[in-house]
């Protein structure tokens, strides 16, 4: 008599009794068990499987009201994924997020809108810059802290144009800019070049930003003053550099964040 099929049908019950009976579990109290102190939730509400929060803080990172739908699937194939809709500062993030044993982290169908000061917590590198922002990533993965795999765009809008090292002044012109990221996957070495130009505005634009581990940056590009851009920016554009035939300055900088 053949018993493998019963008794795999009786672990397959035991197993969906269990998982229904830890899903059912109050969201605080299972991600409490789960996550420890690196997790924080005030007012949760739900389950695990699908619940809320008024607010979460993740080590450094502290978001908003956040709700979650978690996949009982990828938990069967030892990931931890979910559906997630969270506030950053007063933008809006949404995505399917999931983490795998090893630890590393994914993100699919990304999309973060909003101020960009949302996004300092994140990347401290935008703490001078101020405007809008729309990011959206059709896959993110991340292994020790650095990406594996980034495909996404991010629309920057409403950004100042000041003179460079000068503080935000009220009343200054604003532009806009795109940047494109294509690393599926990223070589071996963490290079992830990021490609980036103007959207209108004062300025015409175009650069390169490569970015490595642990966190270092190098950017070049081309700037021009369109006609009717500023004299204040015309003229911090001539501090820059010397100007090539075509009236554009050849930038260049380099930095850690």
């Amino acid at each position: 008599m053949d018993v493998s099929s019963p008794r795999l049908l009786a672990l397959a019950g035991a197993a969906a009794f269990l998982l229904t009976l830890i899903g059912n579990v109050p969201a605080g109290v299972a991600l409490g068990a789960l996550a420890g102190d690196r997790l924080q939730l005030t007012g949760p509400a739900g389950t695990l499987w699908n619940g809320r929060a008024a607010a979460v803080q993740a080590g450094g990172l502290r978001l908003g009201a956040t709700s979650w739908d978690l996949s009982v699937l990828a938990l069967l194939t030892g990931r931890l994924a979910a559906d997630v809709t969270t506030r950053i500062g007063d933008g809006d993030l949404t995505g399917a997020v999931s983490v795998g044993l090893s630890g590393a982290m994914a993100c699919t169908d990304c999309r973060y809108e909003g101020p960009l000061a949302g996004l300092r917590g994140v990347l401290p590198a935008l703490r001078t810059l101020d405007g809008r922002a729309t990011v959206e990533f059709t896959a993110l993965e991340l292994r020790d802290g650095w990406p594996t795999r980034a495909v996404g765009t991010a629309k920057l809008t409403r950004v100042p144009m000041t003179t460079p090292g000068a503080p935000p002044r009220a009343g200054a012109p604003t532009a806009d800019f795109e940047a494109t990221v294509n690393a599926d996957p990223v070589p071996a070495d963490g290079l992830v070049e990021v490609a980036v130009q103007d959207a209108g505005g004062p300025v015409e634009f175009t650069a390169r930003l490569a970015v490595t581990p642990p966190g270092n940056y190098e950017m070049s590009g081309r700037a021009k003053a369109r006609p009717g851009a500023p004299a204040d920016m015309t003229n911090a554009l001539a501090v820059l550099g010397p100007r090539a035939a075509d009236g554009s300055t050849e930038l260049s900088m380099s930095g850690s964040f």
